[in-house]
């Protein structure tokens, strides 16, 4: 089974490197042959993780307004008001990988909480449109950031697993019905006694 963990801040943001350690723990300790690699806006900061295969830079880079893709972009919002090209070309280094990977782990478990995030929502249908798994993990979402087309989203997931109550009752109370309790990753680490 091949993995991508993706969405991941760079471990400097200790919540993103704890969800990305205990994530790769428990996967490995189900699936010990399971191929695992990272997608991070920082992989400098990522080279002491352990267990991952690979770590690669995901950059979100939108068309150039005059190339081909930026005029391509451009004709398609402005006479069919549809904005999918020009996603798909900010977030084209994980779509191109779709086809490699059998489940993909959304682990910016607080992504969904800094408003609409079109450009997540593009990679989330093509990864499901390609028949792949699609888990979050260590989701926090509130009553505030909820909107039509993110509760659509989050309804895609295979699985959705939140780290507090709170967001736990504000998925279901969504209609989401893949939401699953858990400690968040922080908590499942293993301690280091200290003098």
């Amino acid at each position: 089974m091949k993995i991508l963990l993706f969405l991941h801040g760079g471990s400097l943001n200790r919540g993103c490197e704890a969800i990305v350690r205990t994530c790769v723990a428990e996967i490995k300790t189900q699936f010990p042959d399971a191929v695992i690699d990272l997608a991070s806006y920082e992989p400098e900061t990522d080279a002491h993780l352990e267990n991952i295969h690979q770590v690669f830079r995901h950059e979100q880079k939108p068309p150039k307004k005059f190339s081909w893709a930026g005029l391509k972009s451009a004709f398609f919002v402005k006479f069919f008001q549809d904005e999918k090209y020009h996603y798909q070309y900010t977030q084209k280094d994980i779509i191109a990988k779709i086809k490699n990977y059998d489940v993909f782990i959304s682990v910016g478990g607080d992504n969904y909480c800094y408003g609409e995030q079109p450009g997540f929502y593009e990679i989330n249908r093509l990864i499901k449109k390609a028949g792949k798994k699609l888990i979050l993990w260590g989701a926090s979402v509130g009553q505030e950031d909820l909107s039509p087309s993110k509760i659509e989203d989050l309804k895609s997931f295979d699985l959705l697993l939140a780290r507090e109550t709170l967001t736990e009752e504000v998925l279901k109370k969504a209609g989401c019905k893949n939401v699953k309790l858990v400690a968040d990753g922080a908590f499942l680490m293993e301690k280091s006694e200290l003098p």
